[in-house]
């Protein structure tokens, strides 16, 4: 049975995250919830209410890529370690962040490995040794960080440690040490460590019953005070975890969960692609796959598979509204403009759900990978998807109906030099855009004829172009198609931009043309992005700033040049954006300009001039600075941030306009008297002006809608709460041609 959890929708200004769980690699407990960390998130599920959370930046967490969790049942703390090695420490719902190890000054990897909990103290296993935490004062109180002294360097790495009696073992990777635990004994003093035994590969022990297990030469071996033993072989797979929980010994393998009762008595269930097991407070068993994420095992051995929704894949590209849904392709290509053989396909978000990549088992999918760009016809239910790889398929509604490739189409395949030697063969075709007639246009990398077309008489004709090297498709209001021109080299080329003037089947009046740094003032030949303005206006990312064509209609007069955007702030003239790395651009349905950068996403105003917003990782749940891609829901104004770490999204202030404004829909509404965020009042056309009133017609608030979405902060004029009752709502078109109204029931 399988247990996914249903999101929710959120408000205008909140945030929430989409994150794949299925691929968990830490399991543990606490009185409450069993947790799980996955790629780049973690979740929780309720023991007693069923309930599966996300948990993440946006529930007050410090980071959510998680490498360890601990749970100590004497504090009732359960200990969060990031990646980054930031900590956090939960106790009764309360968050207590720490960040004694990521602050601290040592260089180098710092990453924590490995929790043991002893008398209140926290034994913490790390890339620079071990640092015990005093529970109590919630500090450092003793560190062991020069373990290596007179092995290979002082800065020793530990993955675990154990107590056995008075002793405390500590694994190494290469070696198995021991001290002891005992007064007057100073374990920081290396010399005070012993060298139990080398070995390949230990990472992983614990001490039940007398015991000691460890992870020895890539095999589960216990030592029984004088001698090891082999407990299991490499039959079972690699050695995955060894834990100690509720006084049961949890052995974990590739293919086997051994559970050791005190009574020495076991339990052994044969598993697929285990990573790590438990056995919680009311002896249920459950484990962790990187595949399934969270699996209980039932009283009947059934099990129950707990995962919340989200994507297949942390990868996303490109997004795009189409077939009333939200589409996220997940494949991608190296900086050197090569595939990454990403099978993950795309995924579909709708009603506040994702679908994976629903047509996986497809025989049309079979070979394909890297799904980038997708382009939706301009009025036909009619999709094509580019791919790093094997050529552009084509959707009819949500259905993949086929693949065009060398054999029933102009595109051409390269063959890749593997060092040398001739050793596949590859469509890079990673530009794909619609004119306004109907004709798809492809980039076909690295070939003599680089741009094609799929006629809307279903005709396919392939063009020579000034340069074999093309990306990224965009056709501006002139129909000129602007082409990003990547380098395997990492240099980049510029832009090509080419008119077939309206007559794709007359080659004799096609025209072509480069720009780069040379010719029109590109600050870099490194382009990223290429976006059209309402205006005409063609915005272009690159690896050194953001440039704008204010003419592209000059496109081949000779005159074209790429401008710098000038803006002054606290009275200093600068570039807009300055020499940020632009990853990307988009225009939401108030016709502004949302940028994915290296410094995180910027929302600019419709006159390109004032910066509204900027989110980073210090200001917003951003899980990283670089914002890849960015994607808006054109129906519900939600913006979709794609980072190097996972796909985020925040409900923005905007959506599509209505070109007919009938009835208004308000939300929420009513207003409770506990809610103290922002109403939407959505149904309108662009610039509508929009006032609110009570039953006696006096205005209270008024504003001037985002594309189709005005917002009221439930504030008068004068900053307050209004009185409760019912008010109104008036909306007039820019206009000033069509009016709708609306009622909202406030409580104050």
């Amino acid at each position: 049975m399988f247990v996914d959890a249903q999101q929710a929708g959120i408000g205008v200004g909140e945030w929430r995250v989409h994150l794949p769980y299925n691929r968990c690699h830490y399991i543990a407990e606490n009185k409450d919830k069993i947790f799980a960390a996955a790629e780049n998130g973690f979740f929780a599920y309720g023991k007693t209410d069923g309930s599966l959370d996300k948990l993440s930046t946006i529930n007050g967490f410090a980071d959510g890529e998680v490498n360890v969790l601990g749970y100590d049942p004497e504090t009732d703390k359960l200990w969060i370690c990031y990646s980054n090695a930031k900590i956090d420490v939960l106790r009764r719902n309360k968050i207590t962040p720490l960040d004694d190890v990521y602050r601290s000054t040592i260089a180098g990897d710092k990453s924590i490995h490995h929790l043991l909990f002893s008398n209140r103290k926290v034994y913490m296993s790390t890339s620079i040794g071990i640092l015990v935490f005093n529970q109590d004062k919630m500090e450092v109180s003793e560190n062991y960080l020069n373990l290596g002294k007179d092995l290979v360097n002082s800065t020793l790495p530990v993955y675990g440690t154990a107590i056995l009696g008075d002793t405390l073992f500590a694994v190494t990777g290469n070696s198995i040490m021991f001290g002891k635990i005992a007064p007057g004994v100073n374990l920081a003093d290396n010399s005070n460590w012993t060298v139990m035994d080398t070995s390949i590969g230990s990472r992983h022990i614990a001490a039940f019953n007398g015991l000691l297990y460890v992870e020895k030469d890539s095999l589960l071996q216990v030592w029984n005070g004088s001698s090891w033993n082999v407990l299991y072989d490499k039959s079972m797979g690699a050695v995955n975890s060894i834990k100690v929980h509720n006084n049961r010994l949890v052995l974990t393998l590739e293919h086997l969960i051994d559970v050791i009762h005190a009574d020495n008595s076991s339990h052994k269930m044969q598993k697929n692609a285990t990573v790590m097991g438990l056995v919680d407070m009311q002896d249920n068993y459950w484990y962790v796959t990187k595949g399934y994420g969270l699996i209980r095992v039932n009283k009947d051995s059934s099990e129950t598979f707990f995962t919340p929704n989200g994507p297949n894949s942390l990868t996303s590209f490109r997004m795009l509204n189409y077939n009333q849904s939200f589409w996220v392709t997940s494949g991608s290509y190296s900086l050197e403009y090569t595939h990454t053989y990403n099978t993950n396909g795309y995924n579909i978000f709708k009603e506040n759900r994702w679908t994976q990549n629903p047509y996986r088992d497809n025989v049309i999918f079979n070979g394909l990978h890297d799904f980038t760009c997708l382009t939706k016809h301009p009025s036909e239910n009619r999709m094509f998807v580019g791919t790093q790889g094997k050529g552009v398929i084509e959707f009819e509604g949500d259905v993949p109906v086929r693949v065009y490739n060398s054999k029933n189409s102009t595109l051409e395949y390269f063959t890749w030099d593997g060092g040398g030697s001739k050793v596949d063969s590859f469509y890079y075709t990673s530009g794909v855009s619609y004119d306004k007639q109907g004709n798809l246009w492809v980039s076909n990398f690295d070939v003599d004829s680089a741009l094609s077309v799929y006629t809307a008489d279903k005709v396919w004709l392939a063009f020579k172009l000034p340069t074999r090297y093309v990306g990224e498709v965009m056709i501006d209001n002139n129909g000129y198609k602007w082409i990003i021109t990547p380098r395997p080299n990492l240099s980049g080329n510029g832009i090509c931009v080419f008119d077939d003037n309206g007559t794709p089947l007359n080659k004799d009046d096609d025209r072509g043309v480069l720009f780069n740094t040379q010719n029109v003032g590109l600050p870099t030949n490194m382009v990223r992005c290429l976006a059209l303005m309402p205006n005409n206006e063609i915005w272009v990312g690159t690896d050194a700033g953001l440039v704008v064509f204010r003419n592209p209609q000059n496109a081949f007069s000779g005159s074209a040049k790429a401008d710098r955007i000038i803006i002054e702030q606290g009275g200093v003239g600068g570039y807009l954006l300055g020499s940020e790395i632009v990853y990307h651009i988009v225009v939401d349905g108030a016709e502004r300009r949302w940028v994915g950068t290296n410094k995180g996403a910027w929302l600019i105003d419709r006159n390109g001039m004032d910066i509204l917003q900027h989110f980073d990782m210090q200001n917003s749940p951003l899980p990283s600075d670089n914002v890849l891609s960015i994607g808006v829901d054109e129906n519900t104004g939600e913006v979709f941030f794609n980072t190097d770490k996972g796909l985020f999204s925040m409900k923005g202030n905007a959506t599509k306009p209505q070109t007919e404004m009938s009835s208004l829909k308000i939300f929420p509404n009513p207003v409770r008297s506990d809610f103290d965020g922002d109403v939407a009042i959505e149904g309108l056309a662009l610039d509508s002006r929009v006032k609110i009133t009570d039953i006696n017609g006096n205005i209270i608030f008024e504003t001037v809608s985002n594309g189709g979405r005005a917002t009221w902060n439930c504030r008068t004029f004068s900053g307050v709460r209004p009185a409760t009752g019912v008010y109104l709502v008036f909306a007039i078109d820019g206009n000033g041609e069509q009016k709708t109204m609306g009622k909202i029931l406030f409580v104050k």
